[in-house]
């Protein structure tokens, strides 16, 4: 026997393409290239016509402006991976009103920009209500959500949860504790957002800006937003009257006086006077 390299053998014999009027023989595919490729293009033209062009979903010339003006100014991802950002993420989506300033959008790598995208995509986010409630040291802020919130409803706060981690208070923690505290608050919020809890979330927060606010919300659609414009002199009345706080009431003071120092109103909040 002639030794020699032999073709392999087909697992299936050559059949017509499957378009209708072509007779190409092809083994292995449905179509013969030439129909392969305009059927790629059929669909790809059929998807363009449903969803219209970006210009037509929100984004347009003016959207790639903020886009870049956004990724140069954060050029890392804001969901703390440690990557570099290449992709925003608008937080309120541009088909449902959504703008493109900076206060909406989000920069993302693309692992963690596809998986807020495809939460999307389930349809299970945003059927919970998320409230932000923010003010400084001792502004009221948990008597405000007690007075608020239902039994079945959810309280997030990262000061509590880093007291739950370390047993001291929270401006007591040491460093190491915001990384676990963090993945902690983290995943409440995306517990939340993404398996059907139809409740209201209040996130507590002592954010003073809308940067930070924007970070403490955990970049979810938030439906209300509620600052506590205690005065300084009331917050520190109600921390000496605080037993857990009352003994180191003056390592709070300079706190409070950096949050209204760094205070940033937002128009869109409800203002509560203490």
């Amino acid at each position: 026997m002639r030794r020699g390299r032999y073709k392999p053998i087909p697992s299936r014999p050559p059949h017509a393409c499957a378009s209708p009027r072509c007779t190409a023989l092809v083994a292995g595919a449905a179509r013969c290239p030439e129909h392969t490729k305009a059927s790629n293009d059929d669909m790809w033209q059929a998807r363009r016509q449903r969803q219209g062009t970006s210009t037509e979903q929100g984004y347009g010339y003016h959207y790639q402006q903020a886009r870049r003006r956004y990724l140069r100014d954060n050029p890392w991802c804001e969901d703390g991976c440690g990557r570099p950002a290449d992709h925003t993420h608008h937080i309120i989506p541009a088909a449902d009103g959504g703008g493109h300033d900076a206060d909406n959008l989000l920069a993302l790598c693309k692992p963690c920009h596809a998986k807020r995208t495809g939460s999307r995509r389930t349809g299970k986010a945003g059927m919970a209500h998320f409230v932000l409630v923010c003010g400084p040291p001792g502004a009221g802020k948990s008597t405000w959500i007690d007075a608020e919130k239902r039994p079945e409803d959810i309280v997030v706060d990262l000061d509590a949860i880093k007291e739950a981690l370390s047993g001291l208070p929270a401006n007591q923690t040491p460093a190491h504790m915001l990384g676990p505290a963090w993945a902690a608050y983290d995943a409440i919020i995306r517990h939340c957002q993404s398996n059907g809890f139809d409740g209201v979330v209040f996130i507590a927060t002592s954010a003073a800006t809308q940067s930070r606010r924007r970070i403490a919300a955990n970049h979810v659609p938030v439906s209300r937003l509620v600052i506590l414009e205690t005065p300084p002199d009331t917050c520190l009345q109600r921390i000496r009257g605080d037993e857990a706080r009352a003994t180191k009431w003056r390592l709070w003071q300079p706190i409070v006086e950096k949050w209204w120092a760094g205070y940033e109103r937002d128009e869109r909040a409800e203002i509560v006077k203490a």
